[in-house]
């Protein structure tokens, strides 16, 4: 199995033994019968070994049984509900939980125990809270579940999870404060040859818990430096939790040395739009809400039983169809009904390839051959995204010598970046670019009656390739088309889950199909669409692409007036304005200077009279 491969390498790579990796967790042996298909990879155990090895990629796509799926589901409603303070609906779930979970089963067990903590910090009673128990020995307790050696050996000799860092950080809290500062910058020692997404998490919670005593100890050159790494880590990453926090105390220093300079005037500004853009949508930043969404992501989580049977409708297989050479159909029947409580993941495996899926419980966008091809076809898509086109080129070449190109996903995989490289220089025209795109679509799905069907599942790469069908389309005016493949993917995407396991998808597809309503001049879809967007991005603290949700929220409004020759109304360009400067502050913050310079363009347009900067900074 892919993961098992995957994370057999990077253990060796490091040079980290099998006992260190899986201490307090597993046996090694577990993951070998991972890879032998003995047992079902579990997504708590697996995160943890690969988020303990830090690597550089560790979101795939997981496909869970039925009970896994009501575990994950139920612990991050759990680790919300707790935060939300709404503590009776999180004992009830944490009932639940516990009536679903194998207590021998350590990640399972310490979360039960962390909320638990979080209740005995609570005046609820309830029988399953413990009374009379010092909550620094529980918290000791808890962590040392699955890091025994914590506090025995230094932290920068342990290999640990996000959950167990957080458990750490809130542990340290409940220590005297020379204890806590210590801790604090082991911590910080531990991070600091970690990948930016890990520092990210951590670093400005970290930062903000040591500023106060900090602050009192005039310790002000060493927090400012801080700071800085703090403020660095969320703008690579694009991350903004705690980041108002952390741009007040650097405010706070600044003005302590006497230095409102401009860079103090530029910090000021992020820190009001980022405040003033939260309190619209009644959203704290400062605060664990996006730690907890990441430690207990649903992202990319899909119920094997479901994906199997929209996927068979899909592709016109009956259940007799399907099993054929794999298994009988009673069992199909019996898996898509949710009665089988521990299925097969030898069968599992066959039944996602003959779907046109790469085959794998945790999956990405090829069907696994080693891992050095693996880590390249990660490479090509990386080198797209960065638009290094004629190096992207030249590696899938390299890529297509070692993949099975009679496999029609892997196939795919490979003609949808060779085609997005020739769109992207313009070696293609739209139509022969459409062709090619549908072809590359039609490798992995029937397409002949698809928009009869009415159930659906579509791979990550099947959604992209859809969605720049959908911009073909319209750029050619075959507006029937157009809808057709918009309302499969909002029949698709009408769902709760997908706000929360699939929201990085959904942001794809609803820019795109936002740019498709203003060409076609519907503009109070395309208001309605983005405001949706815009809200349940910002209440799940998920800023990626923001600035250009927000430009693109401003450039409707401005499409609007100039097509119908309307003169503005002062509230409407302030209004314009307001989005445009708020689009052009995140850029600004996440190192984005084509946002800038696109939100530039319409700030100049609207209020030419003063320049762009004394507009942003000074007024």
């Amino acid at each position: 199995m892919f993961i098992s491969s995957y994370i057999e390498y990077k253990r060796k790579d490091k040079d980290i033994s099998k006992d260190c990796l899986g201490a307090g967790v597993c046996y090694y042996s577990e993951i070998t019968k991972v890879e032998l298909y003995q047992i079902y990879p579990k997504k708590a155990l697996i995160d943890t070994l690969i988020q303990r090895l830090d690597m550089e990629k560790d979101r795939f796509v997981y496909y869970s049984t039925f009970i896994e799926y009501k575990i994950l589901t139920i612990r991050h409603q759990i680790a919300l509900t707790l935060y939300k303070e709404n503590y009776n609906i999180a004992i009830k779930l944490l009932k639940k939980y516990a009536s679903l979970i194998d207590t021998s089963n350590t990640v399972y067990k310490q979360f039960y125990n962390y909320s638990i903590i979080n209740l005995m910090k609570t005046n609820i009673e309830d029988d399953i809270i413990p009374k009379d128990i010092n909550i620094k020995n529980y918290y000791l307790k808890t962590i040392k579940l699955t890091v025994p050696d914590f506090k025995e050996r230094p932290l920068k000799e342990l290999l640990l999870s996000y959950f167990e860092i957080y458990l750490i950080i809130n542990y340290a809290e409940l220590l005297e404060i020379k204890q806590q500062e210590n801790l604090y910058i082991e911590l910080l020692d531990f991070l600091s040859d970690k990948t930016k997404e890990f520092q990210s998490l951590f670093i400005p919670k970290i930062v903000y818990n040591l500023s106060e005593m900090y602050l009192e100890q005039n310790k002000l050159n060493v927090l400012l430096k801080l700071c800085d790494k703090a403020i660095d880590c969320l703008r690579d990453t694009e991350r903004f939790h705690y980041l108002t926090n952390i741009l007040e105390i650097k405010l706070k220093i600044f003005k302590l040395y006497g230095r409102e300079n401009e860079e103090y005037h530029k910090i000021y500004v992020w820190l009001n739009v980022l405040i003033e853009f939260y309190d619209m949508y009644n959203v704290d930043i400062n605060s664990d809400k996006y730690i907890l969404s990441t430690l207990f992501s649903i992202h990319e989580v899909h119920l094997v039983e479901d994906v199997i049977k929209n996927r068979r409708i899909m592709l016109g297989y009956t259940q007799e169809s399907l099993a054929e050479g794999i298994c009988e159909a009673k069992l199909i029947s019996r898996l898509e009904n949710k009665k089988t409580k521990h299925p097969n993941p030898f069968i599992l495996v066959k039944l996602l390839k003959k779907l046109n899926l790469t085959g794998d419980l945790y999956s990405d966008s090829t069907q696994f051959v080693d891992v050095q091809t693996f880590v390249m076809c990660d490479e090509a898509t990386q080198m797209l995204a960065r638009n290094r086109h004629l190096e992207c080129r030249e590696l899938l070449i390299q890529i297509e010598k070692n993949l099975d190109m009679k496999n029609n996903v892997n196939r795919q995989f490979i003609l949808h970046k060779q085609i997005s490289i020739d769109w992207l220089s313009n070696n293609s025209v739209p139509d022969q670019y459409l062709d090619r795109l549908v072809g590359a679509l039609h490798l992995t799905l029937p397409l002949e009656n698809f928009s009869n069907k009415d159930k659906f599942y579509f791979s990550k790469i099947e959604i992209i390739i859809i969605t720049l069908i959908i911009k073909l389309l319209n750029i050619l005016g075959r507006k029937e088309e157009v809808i057709k493949w918009i309302e499969i993917l909002k029949v698709y995407f009408n769902k709760d889950e997908f706000f929360s396991n699939k929201l990085a998808t959904h942001v794809f597809f609803s820019n795109t199909i936002f740019n498709v309503y203003i060409a076609n001049k519907q503009f109070s879809t395309a208001t309605y669409t983005q405001h949706l967007l815009t809200k349940n991005c910002v209440e799940q603290l998920y800023m990626d692409d923001m600035n250009g949700i927000l430009y693109n929220t401003a450039s409707n409004y401005i499409k609007k007036n100039d097509l119908i020759n309307s003169l503005y109304k002062q509230e409407e360009i302030n209004y314009c304005l307001k989005m445009l400067k708020t689009s052009y502050i995140i850029s600004d913050i996440i190192r984005h200077d084509y946002g800038k310079k696109l939100a530039r363009e319409y700030i100049e347009k609207l209020n030419p009279s003063q320049h762009y900067i004394q507009y942003l900074f000074y007024s």
